[in-house]
């Protein structure tokens, strides 16, 4: 959307295992932010309930992710609402060590990263508008050629 919103940041926020899972499968990259710097874990922590098997996949893959500040200059932790507090908490303390073996990382507050590229074959926003609105069939896009898809 204009926000640079993804489906992966929706299935974060609506903490859809079942999605999330397909997306990781095959071969989702989770370093990514939206146009106000919130990361895949910024969109986990507005949901009301917590998904420790999300956050887990998105932790072990970039463990960064629990420190990088948005443009507002908060970090994930900071949007956790008050009903799934206790999750958060409890799933810190239980898996800080393998999420953290050699502890908190030094350079925790990186502010660089928050400004990443698009991943390697990120569609258009209007092709990612069409497919999140339905009106383009995900099969439709794969067999469009380079100019059908910078005309639609």
């Amino acid at each position: 959307n204009q926000f640079r919103d993804s489906i992966l940041d929706l299935v974060c926020k609506r903490a859809n295992s079942a999605v999330f899972n397909v997306f990781a499968e095959f071969g989702c990259d989770l370093r990514v932010c939206d146009g106000f710097g919130r990361t895949p874990l910024h969109h986990c922590t507005w949901s009301p309930e917590f998904n420790g098997n999300i956050v887990c996949r998105i932790l072990t893959a970039d463990p960064q992710q629990l420190f990088m500040e948005d443009k507002r200059g908060q970090v994930p932790l900071e949007y956790i609402k008050n009903e799934p507090a206790a999750d958060w908490i409890e799933f810190l303390e239980r898996y800080f060590d393998q999420l953290f073996p050699a502890g908190v990382p030094q350079n925790a507050t990186r502010k660089e990263i928050r400004h990443l590229a698009d991943p390697p074959n990120a569609l258009s926003i209007r092709l990612a508008q069409g497919v999140s609105s339905g009106r383009l069939a995900p099969d439709t896009l794969e067999r469009m050629d380079a100019e059908e898809r910078a005309n639609f």
